[in-house]
Formats: structure tokens, sequence, C-alpha cells
């Protein structure tokens, strides 16, 4: 007995969990949690500019510098419509003045620098963008918003985060790079008597021409290192176009090893470089797959897969170190209704299956709300939503995860519409 007590008594010192702090709640006891953890949305429209509805999310993201707007696939035509309303409101109501896209670096630098009235600063968007956005009906209108803010005085800044790069963009590229590694005594060196300038050309265009030629691709990827190296260490015009062929090493090495890691690192990378050199003193919006933005990739598991995200590194896992604390990232999901893109091969919509019952979406689809943020910068460590749940806020694929370590908000859709041609 004289045993038994010490332990009894140390027993009874221990912090007892309240119900609300453990996973073996109810249904409707997370319901009735979520119901007061949701930030519901009045209206997703892009034309809707009585931000009441989003002020809330201004405490949630704070000072933060940089907001991740993710999207489940490239075919979520609802998600679009909530994103581009979501960047009219940080832009106006919380002074976010750069809206980066995965889209080419290069190719959006190049283009808005020429543009100086709404047409053409639209014609550079529409022109530059990649292919899920450039065309798209649900993005036009943050398209005509950003064209539209560049006569006031808080213009809206369009950049991309990509290494990609498009005609005529890629010529005026290798014209510039060669140019400027002349004046530098550095072209000839790598260039001359060999066929490297053809072969940089091809696979600006295409980054899989190497892909099944391994002593073409080490001799390539060895003749841009010679360039890369000593222009590092230059004037900010070499650690410009350093930056540029670390982009084309990227996107070669994303090609030869079929993974997305090499693409993800460096437009981690380009992030950096927009943030700390080309705009210091703004904060920064990036439109870009939940995919590539989310952090913590590798704790995600796919429930029917047959591979894991085991070991791989998101451009959220990169910029998560750099930008420590810095960064608000939201990912979107949807209950229901059809995802699908116009450029798609296969371009009948696809359905989404109904959630999973105790998944988030079935969770918050028992609310009477049709859209709505789940935000999980508040909520403790020992909450239920801080243990593994059933999501499936990338590519409508059911994942369990402790959501809090993988993103910082999920704006809940419940009928989802693809993604349509806008008609000219």
């Amino acid at each position: 007995m004289s045993r038994i007590l010490p332990i009894l008594a140390f027993v009874l010192l221990l912090p007892v969990e309240s119900p609300a702090q453990t996973d073996s709640l109810s249904a409707s006891d997370k319901v009735a949690d979520l119901r007061e953890r949701v930030l519901p949305l009045r209206t997703l429209e892009p034309a809707e500019e009585t931000f009441s509805d989003l002020m809330p999310l201004k405490q949630h993201i704070g000072d933060r510098r940089i907001v991740i707007l993710g999207e489940p696939t490239h075919g979520d035509g609802t998600a679009f419509r909530a994103k581009s309303r979501l960047v009219k409101f940080l832009h106006q109501e919380m002074g976010f003045d750069v809206l980066a896209f995965e889209s080419g670096l290069y190719d959006l630098r190049l283009a808005t620098k020429r543009a100086s009235s709404f047409e053409e600063y639209l014609q550079a968007a529409t022109n530059n963008l990649s292919r899920p956005w450039a065309q798209s009906k649900q993005v036009r209108p943050v398209l005509r918003y950003y064209a539209e803010t560049q006569t006031t005085e808080t213009p809206l800044q369009l950049a991309g985060i990509d290494g990609a790069l498009r005609p005529p963009s890629d010529s005026i590229f290798i014209a510039r790079l060669k140019s400027h590694l002349q004046r530098q005594n550095q072209w000839a060196d790598v260039a001359e008597g060999t066929q490297f300038e053809q072969t940089l050309r091809q696979q600006l265009t295409n980054p899989l021409a190497l892909a099944r030629d391994t002593a073409a691709y080490r001799q390539f990827i060895a003749r841009m290192d010679r360039l890369i190296q000593p222009l590092k260490g230059g004037s900010s015009q070499d650690a410009f176009w350093a930056l540029m062929l670390e982009n084309v090493n990227a996107q070669v090495q994303t090609g030869f090893q079929r993974s997305y890691e090499p693409r993800n690192r460096q437009m981690a990378h380009n992030l950096v470089w927009l943030a700390e050199t080309a705009y210091p003193e703004k904060k920064l919006i990036v439109w870009i797959a939940s995919s590539h933005g989310v952090r913590n990739l590798s704790l995600i598991e796919r429930i029917n897969a047959d591979r894991s995200y085991d070991g791989q590194t998101s451009m959220g896992d990169v910029l998560a170190k750099t930008f420590e604390g810095g960064i608000y990232t939201l990912g979107i999901t949807a209950h229901g209704g059809k995802y699908g893109a116009f450029y798609w091969d296969d371009q009948d919509p696809k359905t989404i299956q109904e959630p999973s019952a105790g998944s988030l979406e079935a969770l918050l689809g028992t609310l009477s709300h049709d859209y709505s943020i789940l935000d999980f910068t508040g909520v403790p460590n020992a909450h239920w939503l801080s243990k593994p749940q059933v999501a499936r806020p990338l590519g409508y694929e059911e994942m369990r995860a402790d959501w809090t370590e993988v993103m910082d908000g999920l704006l809940f859709i419940r009928t989802m519409h693809p993604n349509t041609k806008v008609e000219e």
C-alpha cells in the first residue's frame, strides 16, 4: 500500500486532458468544435470587394510577409475564383503588392517591363503565364485587376517563380546571356567549338531532351556549372544570370531525374530572390499548386497510393527554413463537384467522390457554410486537429496527416467547378 499511494498521488497530479483535446471525440463533438473555429465566407466572387467576411484573416496572417495560395489541381475553377478575391483582399487590405505565379520568372519579368498600358499589361499576363491560368475564365478577373492597378499609387506587381521559358523569351534569353558572358570573357571558354549553344536552346524549349542520354546530360550540367560558379561572386547582373542558369539546370535535372525535387528547390530559391533582391520591401502572394507550396510533405500518408512522399522535399519545405514563421500557407479542398481543365487531354470533368466519414471534408460539409476557412495557427498541440486526420487538399486524393504541420489554413468549398477557357 505504501508504494501504491505515491504512484496514485503522482497520477492525480497529472494534467487532465479535456475532451476537446483528444482524438476520441465523436463526430458531432468535432463538428461543434469546427463550428466555433471556422471563418464563414459570404462569397467567392472576385467582383465582391466588401471584405468584412475576410477581415479576421488579418489576425491569422499577422505580420507574415508571404502568403501561399494553393490549389488541389490546376483544374479547380471555383478555387481560382476564391484565390482571385483573396488576392484583392490581400492587396487592398494588407499591403501585399507582389503576385507571384507558378510560371516563368524570366518570361513575366521581361514581358511586364515592356508594358505601359492596360491592354499591354493584360496581354503580358495572358501571353506569359502558364496554361492553367493564362486562358482561364476563372483567373481572368484577377489578371484584369492586376492591369487596372498599374495606374494607381499601389500597383500590383506580377512575377513568376518557375524556370520554364517559352518563345520568344527563350531566344531573347540566349542573346542577352551570351552578350553578358562575352563582355565577361566567359562565353568562349565554355561555348565556342562545341554544340553548347544549340543544346542550351534545345533545353529551354524541351527539358526532357537529354532525359535518356546520361553522358550528354552530365556534360551539359558540367558546362553550365562552369558558367554559373564565376558569376555567383560578381555584380548584381552576374548574380541574376547565375540564378537564371540555375533555373535551366533545375528544369533539366527535373526531366532527367523524373522528380519534382530539383524544380521545387529552384522555385524556392527564385522566391527568395524575389523577396530579398527584386522586391525587398514588399509582401508577396504566391499562386501555386498545393503539392509544391505545403511544408513537411514527407509527413503526409498517402492512404491508397502505391507511392509515398517519404523523403520528398517541397518548395514549402525549403522556404520554411529561410522564412521561419514568415509564411502563411492556405490549402484548398472541396466536398464535392467536378474538376478539370480545358487544356487537359481528357477534357471531360472528373467527379469528386463523396468524402469518407470522419474526414475533414465530411465534417466541414456538415456545417451550413458553402465556403469557409479553417485556420490552424491557433490550434493547441494536444487538440484533435493536431493529430492525423483524413483530408484531400492535394489532388482530391484522401491522405492522412497532422495538417497543422503541413499548412496554416484550409479553404473549404462545398461544390467545385472546373477550370474553363475564357471566351475572348
